[in-house]
């Protein structure tokens, strides 16, 4: 069900046309009058990044509806080099995706990796273009691969996008307020092949309705909506900007829901010595487990938290004053680190980075 609204789909469609704008708090409603140049989307800097929380329902053929639990994804620009910038979502399966900020790209997606499988794209453009003015419209198509590795057949899809720039209005969203570019379009999605073990089996032909809203300053992407029905289902998906850092334009919005996911893991030394996982969840609550040495017999469990700032304390909440305590700082959306301190003298650092 949630195939529909998959990191393949939505980066290629839209996503690209975000991959190098910043906006947010720092200069909330950026834009502030009609825009007499089109946008024109400019190579993110490494370090970039910006944090969405995605919301959504689906009704079933027989009336159901079932919400789905809110969540949150941050895209960080982890590499530019030769014109294409790599771009990496933190959350969930760790999703990479590939942008060409070439001067005829400009920002398109081009692929993309997971810890299972690799999307190509077939060149050419597909979606909105690079430059955006009001009327602007499109109508093209790709084709895209996805190989999921030995034993798992290539899957092939057919992707056509058609839609068009229909106004110019200010939006408000968690990050801040805008003036965004509104885009509508219509996106027609083929299986044409499967690998045994898809649950999407080809033939299979869908269309959404999208809806989405792009900053015109910079490009990037501050709101998108999407309803997809398919064999008597409904999926409507949202996801919204909520922080932020852009280096080019100097805007800044930290919210603690950059750092949320169960991807962190990390070691801490000193008088003792172990190793950690942690989960970081909405709010920025902690649940970590930490196995002394590589017993796992010794093992505790340390809760805490994690500000907007990145500040982190998190101790044993049963371990009474002997208890070891954790304090620290994070370094950046993919690294936490800190001392540690117990009761009976012990001492030592800590640190826990994002798989990615």
């Amino acid at each position: 069900m949630l195939r529909r609204t998959s990191p393949i789909l939505l980066s290629g469609l839209l996503t690209a046309c975000g991959g190098g704008g910043g906006g947010g708090a720092t200069k909330s409603g950026a834009g502030g009058g009609t825009p007499t140049v089109a946008v024109d989307k400019t190579s993110p800097s490494v370090g970039d990044f910006y944090t969405y929380k995605m919301t959504g329902y689906s009704i079933s053929n027989g009336g159901s509806r079932y919400t789905f639990q809110p969540a949150y994804d941050t895209e960080l620009t982890t590499a530019v080099a030769g014109g294409t910038s790599t771009v990496k979502t933190l959350y969930g399966d760790q999703y990479t995706g590939w942008y060409d900020y070439s001067a005829t790209l400009n920002g398109l997606y081009t692929g993309g990796t997971n810890a299972y499988c690799t999307t190509t794209y077939a060149a050419g453009v597909y979606g909105p273009p690079a430059k955006l003015a009001l009327n602007v419209s499109w109508d093209n198509s790709t084709s895209l691969k996805v190989d999921c590795g030995a034993g798992m057949a290539l899957r092939s899809d057919k992707l056509a996008s058609k839609g068009a720039v229909v106004g110019i209005e200010s939006i408000t969203v968690a990050a801040g307020t805008f003036q965004a570019y509104k885009l509508t379009a219509t996106v027609r999605e083929e299986r044409t092949a499967s690998y045994p073990n898809d649950p999407v089996q080809s033939p299979d032909l869908h269309t959404s309705q999208l809806t989405s809203w792009i900053d015109v300053d910079t490009g990037v992407e501050l709101k998108r909506s999407i309803v997809d029905v398919a064999n008597g289902e409904e999926v409507s998906t949202s996801r919204e900007l909520v922080g932020l850092s852009h280096a080019k334009s100097a805007r800044q919005l930290l919210v603690v829901e950059r750092f949320v996911g169960p991807a962190w893991k990390g070691s801490y030394s000193g008088k003792l010595s172990g190793t950690c996982t942690a989960i970081i969840h909405e709010g920025g609550t902690i649940d970590a487990r930490c196995a002394e040495g590589t017993a796992t017999v010794n093992t505790f469990f340390p809760e805490g938290t994690i500000n907007n700032s990145g500040q982190v304390n998190f101790a044993l909440a049963a371990g009474g004053g002997n208890a070891p305590k954790f304090t620290g700082q994070a370094e950046s959306v993919t690294k936490i680190s800190g001392t540690w301190s117990d009761g009976s003298g012990g001492t030592g650092t800590w640190v826990f980075t994002r798989e990615n």
